[in-house]
């Protein structure tokens, strides 16, 4: 009987077929709760949906929480290989010294240095070769974008 009585509004107007229709909190209850009023569906079914619904805002909430775990981790990782490389320049650690891939090795590295002090420093013409190495292959790499860039201008 709720859909039949209607206001002179709604009843005078062609585009909206129900009460309240027009907004999409109504809309949306309408389109679950037609079809069980309709008997196309079962409670059981309606219930069947709502609840694979809420399972699925929940994976989608729990894999926002996993990105944010795994770009965190990203940020520690790129972090611990920075202080990894500071450590060589200041010759805390030979010239080398490769960074792992594994965090528990990162990690054991990082334990390493934090045990040393400044007087076991070493810094060398050795250790400051692969930096400037580095900061040479980074300006190649920027002329080269720069290039890249003023050429699709």
């Amino acid at each position: 009987m709720a859909f039949t009585f209607q206001p002179q509004n709604i009843i005078a107007n062609p585009d909206v077929l129900f009460f309240k229709a027009d907004t999409t909190e109504h809309r949306e209850k309408l389109k679950t709760i037609f079809p069980y009023v309709l008997n196309a569906v079962t409670a059981a079914d309606l219930a069947a949906r709502w609840e694979i619904e809420r399972l699925q805002k929940l994976i989608r909430r729990k894999e926002a929480e996993l990105n944010d775990a795994l770009s965190t981790v990203n940020v520690w990782r790129l972090e611990a290989s920075a202080w990894i490389r500071q450590a060589i320049d200041l010759g805390l650690l030979s010239s080398d010294t490769r960074i792992p891939d594994e965090w528990l090795d990162v990690l054991t590295i990082l334990r390493s240095i934090a045990e040393k002090s400044s007087r076991q420093a070493r810094p060398s013409v050795k250790t400051l070769d692969v930096p400037l190495s580095r900061l040479a292959e980074l300006r190649k790499a920027e002329v080269e974008a720069a290039e890249a860039v003023s050429e699709h201008r």
